[in-house]
C-alpha cells in the first residue's frame, strides 16, 4: 500500500514537473522594441521617420519597431515646458506651439504598426498635468504604449535646477493617472542615476538609462548591466548613440545592431533600444 502511494506520488509529481516546463516553453517571450529616441519638432518627414525606425528595427534581429517621442521640450532658461501642440488654457510653467507638430507622425505610426512612447521633459512643470494634457491629446492613437518623463530636466521649485529624485508615491500616482486612459499603459522614466528613480516601486515602469561618453562598446554594456541588474524586478531600456560616443561607435560596422544585440544578449530584462536623434543622419542613411 506504501509502495502504491510513493509511486502515485511521484507520477503527480513528474506531471507537475511536465506541465510546469510546457507552460515555460508555450508562453509567448515578452517583445523586445528597437527605435528611435526622438524630438518631434526635430523630425523630418512622416515616411522618412517611419521608414527610419523601421530599418533600424530590421538591422537588430528579433526586434519590432519603437520609438520615444518627446512631446514636451524644456527650456533651460526659463524651466518651462513647451508642448508642441495648441491649448486654450494656461497652465503654471508650460507653453504651447500654436500649430500640432506630432499628429501626422502619430499616425503614420498607428498604420505602420511602430508604437510610441511620449515623452516629456517637465522642468517646474507639473508631471500630472503633463500626463493629462498628453493623453487627453494624443491617447486616441493605438500607436501610444504610455508616457516617458526625462527626470534629467524634471526640477524641484522655486528655482533648484536639479534634478528631483522620484518618490514611491509619485510613481504609483502618475502610473495610475496614466492608466486612467488605457489600463495597459505604462510609465517610463529616463535617468542615468539609479538613485533618482522610485526605490522600491517596479511593476509596470520601464527604467530607461541614457548615461553617455564611454570609452566604447565594452564599458557601454559593463555600465548598462548594472542599471538592468538594478532594476532586475522590471523591465528596463537605453538609449545610445550620443555625438560623444561617436567617435568609436562609427568604427563599428553596423552600430545599431552590434550595441542593440550586445545589450539584448547580456540584460535579460532588456526591453528596449533607442538610437539617440543626435547621429541620425550620419549612421542611417536612406
Amino acid at each position: 500500500m506504501l509502495k502504491r502511494w510513493y509511486a502515485a506520488l511521484i507520477l503527480v509529481l513528474v506531471c507537475v514537473t511536465i506541465a510546469a516546463g510546457v507552460y515555460y516553453y508555450m508562453k509567448p517571450p515578452k517583445k523586445i522594441y528597437s527605435g528611435f529616441w526622438r524630438r518631434g519638432r526635430e523630425a523630418l518627414s512622416p515616411d522618412y521617420e517611419v521608414n527610419l525606425t523601421k530599418q533600424l528595427a530590421s538591422s537588430i534581429g528579433g526586434t519590432s519597431p519603437a520609438g520615444l517621442w518627446v512631446v514636451g521640450l524644456v527650456s533651460i532658461q526659463r524651466g518651462t515646458c513647451t508642448l508642441t501642440f495648441p491649448s486654450n488654457q494656461t497652465y503654471l510653467h508650460m507653453v504651447f506651439e500654436d500649430q500640432d507638430i506630432n499628429e501626422d507622425y502619430l499616425i503614420a505610426f498607428d498604420d505602420n504598426g511602430i508604437k510610441i512612447w511620449l515623452e516629456v521633459e517637465p522642468g517646474f512643470a507639473d508631471v500630472d498635468q503633463l500626463i493629462d494634457l498628453v493623453l487627453e491629446r494624443y491617447g486616441h492613437h493605438p500607436c501610444i504604449l504610455g508616457v516617458g518623463i526625462d527626470l534629467e530636466w524634471r526640477w524641484g521649485l522655486p528655482d533648484t535646477r536639479e534634478t528631483v529624485p522620484v518618490t514611491d508615491e509619485e510613481a504609483n500616482r502618475w502610473l495610475n493617472r496614466i492608466k486612467r486612459y488605457n489600463t495597459n499603459y505604462r510609465l517610463l522614466l529616463i535617468h542615468w542615476v539609479t538613485e533618482v528613480m522610485p526605490p522600491t516601486v517596479r511593476k509596470d515602469i520601464v527604467f530607461v538609462d541614457d548615461a553617455q561618453s564611454f570609452e566604447g562598446l565594452d564599458q557601454l554594456v559593463d555600465e548598462f548591466k548594472l542599471w538592468g541588474e538594478h532594476f532586475s524586478q522590471g523591465d528596463v531600456g537605453y538609449v545610445f548613440g550620443y555625438r560623444r560616443d561617436y567617435e568609436w561607435l562609427s568604427e563599428l560596422e553596423n552600430p545599431p545592431r552590434e550595441i542593440g544585440l550586445a545589450l539584448i544578449k547580456n540584460i535579460p530584462n532588456c526591453r528596449f533600444v533607442f538610437w539617440s536623434q543626435e547621429t541620425i543622419l550620419e549612421v542611417f542613411h536612406q
